[in-house]
């Protein structure tokens, strides 16, 4: 009994750590995308980026939750990334079409 509640209790723990790893990486990913898009919209000056900057966080936001079905970190980074690519590949499509 007592080492079922001891298993539970390590179990709970584990839970905790993994739920705190998660929510660091997603700030720390986040934070970079910003620093990221800033960076370009500097180099750029795209307004494209300037005018959609909450747009593209909220997107990348989504993507990162979507992406936490995947438990490991690099498979989420590596997913996340790739939504990124392909909304950015849209995003200078539609700037040299316009």
């Amino acid at each position: 009994m007592e080492e079922k509640k001891e298993q539970n209790i390590s179990n709970e723990k584990e839970e905790v750590i993994t739920k705190s790893m998660v929510i660091t990486s997603s700030v720390v990913f986040l934070t970079v995308l910003n620093v990221f898009l800033l960076i370009a919209t500097h180099f750029l000056n795209s307004a494209i980026i300037k005018n959609n900057f909450v747009l593209i966080n909220f997107i990348m936001s989504t993507f990162w939750v979507l992406a936490g079905k995947f438990e490991h970190l690099l498979i989420k980074l590596a997913t996340t990334l790739v939504f990124f690519g392909i909304i950015s590949g849209f995003i200078v499509i539609i700037h040299i079409i316009n």
